[in-house]
């Protein structure tokens, strides 16, 4: 039996829409992983 987890994982995401990127990663609170944004920048 094999599980993946939010704490096993490194997650980063670059959103790019319409001249605005957008930087999120992933961070544990409480034991539970959420999004995080990390910084928005207008192109």
């Amino acid at each position: 039996y094999t599980e993946l987890t939010g704490s096993l994982m490194d997650v980063e995401m670059r959103i790019a829409y319409e001249g605005v990127t957008v930087h999120t990663r992933m961070a544990m609170e409480d034991g539970y992983p959420l999004m995080e944004l990390v910084d928005v920048v207008d192109d």
